[in-house]
């Protein structure tokens, strides 16, 4: 029987789905009250959906990872591509776990740091990735193109540091997020900012990791 090559690119319709949703779920729970808790300010809908969204690009790139080196396969580009060490799920966990102690990976209860564009070229390096390049690019480029050919900002560094700000509201996230714009501790009114083009910067974020993720399935 002939192994047919997996498609690349439904890893990377598979999010955009999952972003169009949190994006409606984004819109539908904005200016809902306000929680006040120890020394900040905030809003569990509008926080979620950002949780939500870094979650999705977290799967997203577990399943790129570990597809590039399960077998054949072709990207979005029509090229076909063959890994010279075709590895199981769990035998490149294995593997992963081996590379992290010189490289940027690292593994909490088997998962490595899938969201962290610091160990992308790790991940790759460490399961002989044939696409390697073309997943570091996008995902390592400081702009990106999207559906339209307008050149948008890749967003992962602003997410992120949203996202852990979120999470843990310590002083060091707030530090992170004031240096992009916030001026208070409620994030909503940056998350909602109207930026270049007319949407708000949540959209602009679910445009460009879209956008990123198509790049990086090639």
């Amino acid at each position: 029987m002939v192994t047919l090559p997996f498609i690349l690119s439904s890893i990377a319709a598979d999010l955009e789905r999952e972003v169009f949703e949190i994006e409606l779920a984004f819109e539908a729970c904005s200016h809902h009250d306000s929680i006040t808790g120890f020394n900040t300010t905030y809003g569990a809908g509008e926080d979620g959906c950002v949780v939500s969204l870094w979650d999705a690009w977290n799967r997203f790139m577990r399943a790129l990872i570990l597809t590039s080196c399960a077998g054949p396969f072709e990207g979005a580009s029509g090229h076909l591509y063959t890994p010279p060490n075709v590895f199981i799920e769990s035998a490149a966990l294995l593997e992963l776990k081996k590379a992290a102690k010189k490289t940027n990976i690292k593994v909490v209860r088997t998962e490595p740091n899938w969201y962290d564009s610091l160990a992308t070229a790790d991940f790759c390096s460490a399961l002989s990735l044939p696409n390697a390049a073309v997943i570091t690019s996008a995902v390592q480029s400081s702009q990106i193109v999207d559906f339209t050919g307008a050149i948008v900002p890749n967003p992962l560094s602003e997410v992120r540091k949203m996202r852990n700000y979120i999470a843990h509201k310590n002083h060091l996230t707030f530090s992170d997020i004031t240096a992009l714009g916030l001026s208070s501790n409620d994030p909503r009114a940056f998350i909602s900012q109207i930026v270049t083009g007319g949407t708000s910067r949540f959209t602009e974020w679910t445009t460009g990791l879209i956008a990123v993720a198509n790049a990086a399935v090639n």
